[in-house]
C-alpha cells in the first residue's frame, strides 16, 4: 500500500532555511542508531557541516515534502575513491512505515541522474537493506568506515 501518489509530493533542493529541520531530524533516536556516529550532534557541528554541504558542488541535499510537509531528506555526495555517488536518506519519524524510503531513493536518483550510486547500511538496519535490495542494488559485503561494519550496496544500472 502506498501512502502517496506522484501529484502529492515534491523533492526540492535544501536551502539555508532547512538547517534547523535537518538538525532536529539528525538527532532523532532511530536516525542516530542507524548512523556510523551514534552520538548526538551539537547545533554548532551541524551548522558547520550543513553550510559546507550546502555550498559543495559534489553534494546535493533534497527535502522530500508531501503536500508541503517535510517528510524526509536524501543526500548525495560524490565519493572519489569509488568514483560513485554515495547516498544517505532518512524519513521523518511521523512518516515512517509507509514505504517512503523506496520512493525517496527512486525520486532522488532521478534528480541525480548519475550512476553508480552506493549506499552503506548497518547490518541491523533491515528496513534499509530491504529497500536497497528491492531496488536492485547489489550487496557488496561488509566494509568498514570509522571502524563501523557496514553493508555496501551498489547500483550501476538504471532503476
Amino acid at each position: 500500500m502506498q501512502l502517496i501518489d506522484k501529484t502529492s509530493y515534491v523533492l526540492r533542493r535544501a536551502s539555508s532555511g532547512d538547517k534547523k529541520l535537518l538538525f532536529d531530524w539528525v538527532n532523532e533516536e532511530e536516525v542516530r542508531n542507524n548512523s556510523i556516529n551514534t552520538k548526538s550532534i551539537s547545533f554548532e557541528e551541524h551548522e558547520s557541516w550543513f553550510n559546507k554541504k550546502l555550498n559543495c558542488p559534489d553534494c546535493g541535499i533534497y527535502i522530500f515534502e508531501i503536500k508541503a510537509v517535510p517528510a524526509g531528506v536524501i543526500r548525495f555526495d560524490f565519493n572519489e575513491i569509488d568514483n560513485a555517488w554515495e547516498i544517505g536518506y532518512s524519513i521523518a519519524k511521523n512518516f515512517r512505515g509507509n514505504g517512503l524510503g523506496k520512493v525517496i531513493i527512486v525520486e532522488g536518483m532521478k534528480l541525480l541522474n548519475h550512476l553508480p550510486v552506493i549506499g552503506y547500511v548497518k547490518e541491523e538496519n533491515k528496513k534499509s537493506q530491504a529497500i536497497f535490495n528491492s531496488l536492485g542494488f547489489i550487496n557488496n559485503g561488509i566494509h568498514y568506515i570509522k571502524n563501523c561494519p557496514l553493508l555496501k550496496y551498489i547500483k550501476s544500472s538504471a532503476l
